[in-house]
């Protein structure tokens, strides 16, 4: 099995329990789970509404259940396109996106990023959590930033980190696909997209976050 097919098939059939982390209707023994495991994905959700909060138009790549667009949405963004190869995710997404009253402006596409079809420009772009699950990343962040005219939000977790073993297993166990970046790594893959002079790069723990100015990129070439 292909890593697209086995991510695929690994999000479609977890993707109520990976939409369950941002909501807060849920069991308090849920809401300490998530608290003490996955902390960082909480915190990098806040950092990135507030880094990207603002913008007009925004391309959610790998977007789950499109917690980013659909709260985007909510603040002001004119329109937010999210893809994802997993259909469950999406359908939670367009659900979500309904229920908030964003549905307007939101457009939701159950596809490989690189095989879509689309020469639309935007104001922003988000990748989190999604280059966890490339075998190639490179041409995945040529693709992104050569789309977006001003910051590229972007995670990749950490080889070096305690809960990487255990990350490693429950992949192994259900079947899925995950891989880890040093961060020479991620700083590799930003130097042969642009100059690293428009990297920003932040250590949240289990993941690094990469804030690219893709604008300031391109006029300095």
């Amino acid at each position: 099995m292909r890593s697209l097919d086995s991510v695929r098939s690994y999000f479609n059939r977890e993707a109520a329990r990976f939409d369950a982390i941002y909501r807060a209707d849920k069991p308090l023994w849920q809401r300490i789970g998530d608290a003490l495991m996955r902390g960082v994905i909480h915190e990098r959700y806040r950092l990135g509404l507030s880094a990207i909060a603002g913008s007009g138009s925004i391309l959610d790549v790998g977007c789950g259940s499109g917690r980013y667009g659909i709260e985007l949405a909510r603040r002001g963004a004119r329109r937010c396109v999210g893809i994802d190869v997993a259909d469950e995710m999406i359908q939670i997404a367009r659900t979500e996106a309904e229920r908030a009253g964003v549905a307007d402006r939101c457009v939701w596409e159950v596809t490989d990023f690189l095989s879509w079809k689309s020469d639309e420009r935007f104001d922003c772009g988000i990748a989190m959590g999604y280059f966890d699950y490339l075998e190639d990343p490179l041409p995945h962040l040529c693709r992104l930033v050569e789309q977006v005219t001003g910051l590229v939000f972007a995670s990749f977790p950490k080889r070096w980190e305690l809960r990487v073993p255990i990350r490693k297993l429950r992949f192994f166990l259900e079947r899925g696909y995950v891989r880890f970046y040093g961060e020479g790594e991620v700083r590799d893959l930003f130097r042969q997209v642009g100059s690293l002079d428009y990297l920003s790069l932040l250590d949240l723990g289990r993941d690094y976050i990469a804030l690219y100015n893709a604008d300031a990129a391109a006029r300095g070439r």
